[in-house]
């Protein structure tokens, strides 16, 4: 899956709980808290999508695929977008939700256990902090004490984001996971 469907695809689920949650679509408590804890774990994917393009190509359109025609930022502001997301989705997310064993299987990373996810976006914070560290130190030492201040971090092994494989041929395994890409690097490299 490519950067810009997984970024296409989380903004389209932002938008369609918005606009589920708008209509009054959700019938019951359980639902509308499980369906926001959705658009919350959205928010974090996207940003962490997004990451890996500004981190690699620079500039980023923070509005992109949103139907209208984007205007790129830099990435100083798009690292501050970062931030404000990531603290906003984590806040947002109801721990007390308990995902159905059908939800739970919607959640391939971390099985519908939203702490987790919580504990995640924490963690990039930090990420995104150090990396921010020599362009703004004072934004990246507050982000980062902020973060920690939370006291929920990916502080073990089991908290480690990560996704079943299957051969190299599922929608969360890239191209680098199957077995006829033969990625040689030749010892002058």
């Amino acid at each position: 899956m490519s950067a810009s469907s997984s970024i296409k695809g989380a903004t389209n689920a932002i938008k369609i709980v918005n606009e589920n949650l708008e209509a009054g679509n959700y019938t019951n408590e359980h639902d509308v808290k499980y369906n926001e804890n959705v658009r919350e774990m959205a928010r974090i994917w996207r940003v962490m999508v997004i990451a890996d393009f500004v981190d690699i190509f620079g500039p980023y359109a923070l509005d992109a695929f949103q139907g209208v025609n984007p205007h790129f930022s830099s990435v100083k502001d798009v690292y501050y977008w970062f931030f404000e997301e990531l603290k906003e989705a984590q806040a947002n997310l109801h721990l007390d939700v308990t995902a159905t064993d059908a939800e739970k299987k919607q959640d391939v990373a971390y099985n519908g256990n939203f702490a987790m996810w919580q504990k995640l976006a924490n963690s990039l914070r930090l990420r995104y902090a150090m990396r921010l560290s020599e362009v703004d130190n004072a934004k990246a030492k507050s982000e980062f004490e902020a973060a920690v201040q939370t006291g929920k971090l990916m502080t073990a092994q089991e908290d480690l984001l990560g996704f079943p494989t299957a051969g190299g041929w599922s929608n969360w395994e890239n191209v680098y996971n199957r077995g006829w890409n033969d990625n040689v690097i030749s010892s002058s490299m």
